[in-house]
């Protein structure tokens, strides 16, 4: 009798510790699956840890002429914006999206992808003064005010052709003017390349497709 109580007991014993292991392996599924479906928990990032970036927001097309106004593919007008790299939202509100931005002239060969982290100085490298003894290179409106994170060029002329510069093309940048986003990094923009000819060149242009069009 006292055999079997024993024994009973044992069997209930291990019955017990058997139930209570699947219970806790149980409980440590659930539990990594809440872990996984939680999101995870929103921290508020100061200025300083935003990735701020000016981008383009417009196409240039692959060609534009000296004296002629710079313009967007189609004669758009040429939008830059001002975003968070961490989210790709444009900035709306704060003192960043109220910034002055100066228009610079660049090498054509800047060609660092638009998710690299470049410098300031090595932005600031590839910029192009004009040829000694010429006008200045870009004329007309060389600071854009942003509003709410949004900018529009204003005019702009080249002076010079591209054909003098190793790469023979040119790039518009633009970067936050001084004074302003002091102590916070904002990454400086770029346009595709582009060829500017000479507005003589236009002409001829103009000309042979004028050919072309009265031989169809």
């Amino acid at each position: 009798m006292h055999l079997e109580n024993s024994s009973c007991f044992n069997v209930v014993f291990l019955m017990e510790k058997q139930v209570s292991e699947e219970i806790e392996r149980a409980l440590t599924k659930l539990g990594h699956a809440k872990l996984a479906g939680r999101s995870p928990p929103q921290t508020i990032e100061g200025p300083e840890e935003r990735k701020l970036q000016l981008h383009f927001r417009t196409r240039l097309p692959p060609h534009l002429f000296t004296g002629g106004k710079v313009e967007g593919e189609q004669g758009a007008a040429i939008h830059v914006v001002l975003i968070d790299g961490n989210t790709g939202f444009v900035v709306p509100e704060g003192p960043e999206s109220a910034a002055k931005v100066n228009v610079v002239v660049l090498e054509g060969d800047f060609n660092d992808e638009a998710d690299e982290e470049w410098t300031k100085e090595h932005f600031e490298s590839y910029e192009v003064r004009e040829r000694e003894g010429k006008r200045p290179l870009l004329t007309g409106d060389l600071q854009v005010t942003l509003k709410q994170g949004v900018g529009t060029l204003g005019d702009l002329t080249f002076t010079d052709n591209s054909s003098w510069i190793r790469s023979r093309k040119f790039r518009i940048g633009v970067k936050v003017a001084p004074g302003y986003c002091d102590g916070i990094r904002v990454r400086e923009a770029k346009t595709e390349a582009f060829a500017v000819k000479d507005h003589r060149g236009e002409c001829e242009f103009f000309s042979i497709d004028y050919f072309f069009y009265l031989l169809l």
